[in-house]
């Protein structure tokens, strides 16, 4: 191509990116697919192997199970696990449950994490399009959220179609008792069912707890493929 007509399509490129943000439009030649990039391991050997590699990217991956079921231990270990990657985490926390005493001692850098308490789920939606779209999150974990209202819906469609066009690896923690409770739940493409089996007693405390992880489905195939996993507690206390 003529450098006259190249210089003309990097100026409209150049203008709608101001606009619209860096994913609205791209040269063909600067578009890399979700498939290029590895998935993001968990830091459990045994549950990427079921996953084949880990968290995939540019789709929604939904950690499920009540509380204590070790829906938030997962995520803030594959936070860490991101992190050694050079990769940049980010955590919503729309119910303000994120610790970050407990995150750092799962070997969370908090000084390279990004945090975000939106008053409302909708600005929370919007916050999330903005950092995937924009700023090229390679982790995403966005804490449980109760069901939304119409008004909501369609900032959460522009997230989703944010994530599909990304290379994030998208997360979602639902901690309720039934998993379409989550607004996101119906456009998870991998399905992870936790729950507790037994706690792990230390010398007269609980030191720990055995976790059966079911892929219940994956990139959007049911999978039923179940794997125990045992998190240890930070000095053998208790957590929720």
């Amino acid at each position: 191509m003529e450098p006259k007509k190249q210089e003309i399509l990097d100026d409209i490129a150049e203008v709608i990116q101001k606009k619209w943000g860096k994913q609205a439009i791209r040269r063909g030649r600067d578009i890399v697919t979700a498939d290029a990039f590895p998935p993001l391991p968990t830091s459990f050997s045994r549950l990427d192997a079921a996953l084949k590699g880990g968290i995939l990217r540019g789709q929604i991956t939904e950690f499920y199970g009540v509380r204590t079921a070790g829906v938030t231990t997962l995520a803030l270990k594959t936070i860490a696990s991101a992190q050694a990657q050079e990769e940049l985490a980010v955590y919503a926390d729309p119910i303000h449950t994120f610790n970050p005493k407990y995150a750092a001692a799962l070997h969370v850098k908090l000084q390279n994490l990004l945090v975000v308490r939106p008053p409302d789920p909708v600005m929370g939606f919007e916050i999330a399009a903005d950092l995937v779209n924009r700023y090229s999150a390679g982790l995403f974990i966005f804490g449980h959220t109760a069901s939304v209202e119409d008004v909501g819906r369609e900032a959460l469609r522009r997230l989703i179609n944010a994530v599909r066009r990304s290379s994030c690896a998208f997360v979602i923690l639902n901690r309720a008792r039934t998993p379409d409770a989550s607004p996101f739940h119906p456009y998870a493409a991998t399905l992870l069912q936790m729950r507790r089996v037994r706690w792990l007693d230390r010398w007269g405390a609980v030191g720990g707890y055995l976790v059966k992880v079911t892929v219940i489905k994956q990139n959007g195939r049911d999978c039923q493929q179940s794997v125990t996993l045992r998190f240890d507690l930070p000095d053998g206390k208790h957590t929720r």
